[in-house]
């Protein structure tokens, strides 16, 4: 996957977020270039254990295993809200994924853009989900060297702890960084972080993670956004 590859991803993302900086939010845009910042310089001084495509012409498997994680997120996400008692939204948990993905971060400054239904998908369906895929891949492997840890020895509760860590961090990144404050929404995202930090895991690669967050987004966007379904 070319466009998915360690080098071409920091050119074209980049000059997506500078189109994004000018059609939706110069504050979010500053944030997810910060983010290619600090991905590059984890990849580059700490020798990551996973990326992108670790295991060539396994796309397909890569595919499959994304759309299995994803169907275990919505099963996962219906159960947590359903035990939860968050009412009526716990039937519909990608209205309250929505929350944290697109309403905190659509501020545009300049409308002619706000409603262009492919420069949105790219955004928020395609860019956003890439740069966050790579960043948690990044601090999982790093803090796995660090501690010396087998990134896929799920016996190991220094594991779990590391997976916990990113994902309350994911939690407070959409928090404070991208003013989430919906309760709904910071559980589902929890839960996803954590599902996420699972399958990069297991693949110890980030082409189903980044596949899987790609799915979710999409499918958020196209039904909460654009309302095609």
């Amino acid at each position: 996957m070319a466009l998915l590859s360690e080098r071409s991803v920091y050119l074209w993302t980049g000059l997506v977020l500078a189109l994004l900086a000018i059609t939706f939010s110069k504050d979010l845009a500053l944030i997810y270039l910060a983010m290619i910042v600090l991905d590059y310089i984890l990849y580059k001084e700490f020798q990551p254990q996973v990326i992108v495509n670790q295991v060539p012409g396994n796309s397909g498997k890569a595919a499959m295993i994304a759309a299995g994680a994803y169907v275990a997120f919505m099963v996962i996400a219906i159960i947590t809200m359903t035990v939860l008692q968050f009412g009526a939204v716990q039937k519909n948990p990608t209205e309250s994924f929505f929350r944290a993905q697109w309403q905190s971060g659509a501020n545009p400054l300049n409308p002619i853009f706000q409603d262009n239904p492919l420069f949105i998908m790219i955004s928020y369906g395609l860019v956003i989900p890439i740069l966050e895929t790579r960043l948690t891949g990044r601090f999982l492997s790093v803090l796995s060297n660090m501690f010396r840890i087998d990134i896929n020895d799920f016996r190991n509760w220094k594991l779990w702890a590391i997976i916990i860590l990113i994902s309350i961090a994911a939690v407070i990144f959409h928090l404070q960084a991208k003013g989430v404050t919906d309760n709904v929404a910071l559980t589902l995202t929890f839960v996803f972080w954590i599902i996420t930090c699972v399958t990069i895991a297991i693949t110890k690669e980030l082409e189903s993670s980044i596949e899987l967050h790609i799915i979710n987004n999409s499918v958020t966007v196209a039904k909460n956004v654009l309302h095609l379904f």
